[in-house]
């Protein structure tokens, strides 16, 4: 809060006037940093490049604003980020016919998580391959049907099989 009230050049017991906590004052930041993310999309009728594009917004912020990435993944959530959240998961189910808000929730925090965990790398196109890669795949998953080659049982059949060649190798 030092920071802040030199760069207002007010005392911290005035901003505390406005603000109760620290942490109030990063989510009145974060929630005002985030306001200008577009959720409609209203040229955008793929649900995979509904979230890219909204995350590629969410990745530019985040990378601008120090800060907003921890509170998007971590909270305490005001009420105005709460209906940031229902816009993207309405967006996103109005683009997937027969999904609800439960798998449209589990799909957008799997993007955003996806995407600020990507914050530190420079080209902004790896988090963008690994959404359109990983999104499809996780929603057939949770829907009953993972697409050929993607399963759990092929991951574990094929990290045993490299372990049992390196065993015949030594």
């Amino acid at each position: 809060m030092s920071q802040v009230s030199n760069y207002l050049q007010v005392s911290e017991g005035t901003i505390y006037n406005y603000v109760r906590s620290r942490e109030e004052l990063r989510g009145r930041a974060a929630t005002q940093a985030m306001e200008s993310i577009d959720t409609a999309q209203t040229g955008l009728d793929d649900w995979v490049d509904y979230l890219v594009a909204v995350n590629g917004q969410l990745r530019e912020i985040a990378r601008a604003h120090p800060g907003v990435g921890a509170y998007y993944l971590h909270g305490p959530y005001r009420p105005q980020t709460l209906v940031y959240f229902n816009q993207v998961i309405s967006g996103l189910v109005s683009r997937m016919p027969g999904a609800d808000a439960d798998l449209g929730f589990v799909l957008a925090s799997h993007a955003s998580s996806t995407t600020l965990s990507f914050l530190s790398h420079a080209d902004e196109h790896v988090f963008r391959r690994v959404l359109t890669a990983t999104l499809p795949a996780l929603c057939h998953a949770l829907r009953g049907s993972a697409p050929a080659g993607v399963s759990w049982g092929n991951v574990v059949e094929s990290v045993s099989l490299s372990i049992e060649t390196e065993d015949c190798q030594e």
